[in-house]
């Protein structure tokens, strides 16, 4: 993920420099130990540009919690073409995307909290929150390598949207890569 994580720096963070960028990872690996999973996470903000939060969870128990939380999926139908036997990924990732979207209203409301000015006039729900302090907010799986530039601006133009790579066929990403949009939509989407 290193080669990846280059990229992000290079061709997002480095592409808009008029954007102040917060990561929040929440990553699935093949960890044995507490130990093991706490130096992971080390890593990862040690070596990651604008780390807010990061936190690891074992394969092992993210797929014990998917056939805990849904038993039924063994039952789906297998699918077709690349969906052939997907089920249990496709979960275990919105499940990701939901656990890094509880990183991000951790933090916000951990800074909220240390605040000790906030005004009566505060928003006060978890996405009001997220949306005052973030304009936009990108999803991106942790594998995703950029081969160029990715200009923010079009997305900022447009508040309230969501956008995805197949609105945009130039952009040349599969559906689960990456979406853009205001902390509302998003929040959504987690």
């Amino acid at each position: 993920l290193t080669d990846c994580n280059d990229t992000i720096a290079k061709h997002v963070i480095a592409a808009n420099p008029w954007a102040r960028f917060d990561i929040y990872a929440a990553l699935t690996a093949d960890v044995s130990s507490e130990a093991e999973r706490h130096r992971m996470e080390a890593d990862v903000r040690y070596n990651g540009a604008c780390v807010a939060a990061v936190r690891v969870e074992s394969n092992a128990a993210v797929s014990y919690s998917v056939r805990r939380d849904a038993p039924r999926l063994s039952s789906l139908p297998a699918g077709r073409g690349t969906a052939t036997g997907k089920a249990t990924n496709i979960v275990k990732m919105f499940r990701g995307i939901g656990r890094a979207w509880k990183l991000l209203e951790e933090h916000v409301k951990a800074q909220d909290a240390a605040c000790s000015n906030l005004s009566a006039s505060a928003p006060a729900s978890h996405a009001e929150r997220v949306g005052a302090r973030y304009d936009l907010v990108l999803r991106l799986r942790p594998d995703l390598c950029f081969c160029g530039p990715l200009d923010l601006s079009s997305a900022l133009a447009r508040p309230g949207n969501l956008w995805l790579p197949w609105a945009e066929p130039s952009a040349s990403l599969a559906f689960d890569q990456i979406a853009v949009g205001s902390a509302a939509m998003l929040s959504l989407y987690a």
